[in-house]
């Protein structure tokens, strides 16, 4: 998403327009207000969590980066995109849920997947059944769980690539 929070320290200092609030993962951030995203239902499992914000390092924005709570400190999911690591990969919205997400255009909704890294990071998976979907101009989300066997919940994000293997199972061409 173009307008990414950038994860800055705070100086104290409330300034207009800026939210600060604390982080277990990245300490105190500031992010603009208008980065906020809402997800009228929270997240599957967690309805409680229902504000957050994408959050990237200064100076290296990429197609991973986080989706940190801002009503519990110690909620982050690793998100990306999926289509550099899946393409193809399509899901359609239910009635309910664009309504819900006010999406009148395709171009409108951001589709992300929560990452899962394991202690060996070469075996990085992406659920694809549990896709994220938020409407860029309104910034209301929504997570999905996809019925059927079409996707998994543990899709490997590089195909599973030994050290030194280049592989491009999944649609990413990864080495480890």
């Amino acid at each position: 998403m173009d307008d990414q929070a950038v994860i800055k320290e705070s100086n104290g200092e409330e300034q207009s327009g800026q939210l600060v609030f604390p982080t277990a993962r990245f300490g105190e951030v500031t992010v603009a207000a208008n980065t906020l995203l809402h997800f009228p239902r929270g997240m599957v499992g967690l309805p409680e969590a229902r504000q957050f914000v994408f959050l990237h390092d200064e100076g290296t924005p990429g197609p991973v980066f986080w989706m940190q709570s801002i009503d519990d400190p110690s909620l982050a999911f690793l998100v990306c995109e999926p289509e550099p690591f899946f393409p193809g990969y399509e899901i359609e919205l239910e009635e309910a849920d664009q309504a819900l997400l006010c999406i009148e255009q395709e171009a409108e909704a951001l589709v992300c997947v929560l990452l899962v890294v394991p202690e060996d990071p070469s075996g990085i998976t992406a659920n694809l059944r549990g896709p994220v979907v938020i409407n860029r101009r309104t910034r209301t989300g929504v997570q999905l769980i996809l019925v059927g066997e079409e996707y998994s919940t543990r899709a490997p994000l590089c195909g599973g690539a030994a050290p030194g293997e280049t592989v491009t199972e999944g649609g990413a061409e990864c080495s480890s």
